[in-house]
Parts: C-alpha cells; structure tokens; sequence
C-alpha cells in the first residue's frame, strides 16, 4: 500500500454514530465553554486594573504628591484585579466541574489580565482618564455578553 492510499475506517451503525456525534458536540461545548470563560476572567480583571488607576489619577489630582494612598491603590487594585478576573472565571467555568482544570484556565486568565492591561497605558496616554473610564466600560460589556454566551452553553 502507498502513502496515498487511506485504509478505510469501520462503517458505524446508526447509533454509534449518533453517539459519536453527540459526544463531539459536548465536547465542542466545553472547549467553547473554557474559552469564553477564559477571555471573560480577563476582561473582568482588566476593567478592575483600569478602574483602580483611574483612581490613582484622581487621587494624584487632588491629594498631596507623598500621599501614599496612590501606591497602595495601584498596588492592590492591579493584585486585586488579578484576583476578581481569576475568581469570576472560576464561577464562569464551574460546569467544567473539574477543579484542575478550572483552576488552571482562571490562572490563564490572570495572567492574560496582565498582557491587556498594559493597552491602559497608550490609552492614558492618547485618552487620558475617560478614555481610561470608556476601556473598562468596554471590557465589561465585553466580558457580559461572553458570561451570558457562556451561560446559554451549558443550560
């Protein structure tokens, strides 16, 4: 036999086959599942990054130069937003029902807050605060109609 040629695969019965059919469409289901819930953590957590520095700027804007409210916010509001992105796509990706897994894709999702929160900075600095104001709005809107799309998955 040459490389061409292809062996041919067993002939399923219609049941087999309706049962392959299912079981590649629920597993379709749960890959869509986990990346919407993935791109859904992210932007969560990126909105809560921007916000938080939207905050920062209003702080330096009013408050004294030493004032150190301005470190702390920014420090905890990136770590914060870091948190609230993994956490909601851990209750997003709850029907994958494996704890590994949903782990694992809410540590991606905290990660990948990291790669999109740096768009804030030529934002700030094209836009200043309400384009900063405008990006979060964007990102929550962006991460509502990817939970309500992930939701419609699995109900």
């Amino acid at each position: 036999m040459t490389h061409h040629e292809r062996v041919a695969a067993p002939e399923l019965t219609p049941a087999e086959a309706e049962a392959q059919a299912a079981a590649d469409a629920a597993i379709r289901r749960l890959v869509h599942l986990a990346l919407l819930g993935t791109v859904m953590g992210t932007l969560v957590g990126t909105a809560a990054v921007i916000l938080a520095m939207v905050g920062v700027l209003h702080l330096q804007a009013t408050a004294s130069p030493d004032d150190s409210t301005s470190v702390l916010l920014i420090a905890g509001g990136t770590i914060g937003g870091l948190c609230v992105g993994a956490a909601s796509a851990w209750w997003i990706l709850a029907p994958l029902g494996s704890w590994f897994r949903r782990g694992m894709l809410a540590t991606v999702s905290a990660f990948a807050t990291v790669i999109l929160m740096l768009l804030a900075f030529p934002v700030r600095a094209l836009f200043g605060p309400p384009g900063l104001v405008t990006f979060a709005i964007l990102c929550l809107i962006g991460a509502l109609l990817l939970g309500r799309r992930a939701r419609s998955l699995v109900l």
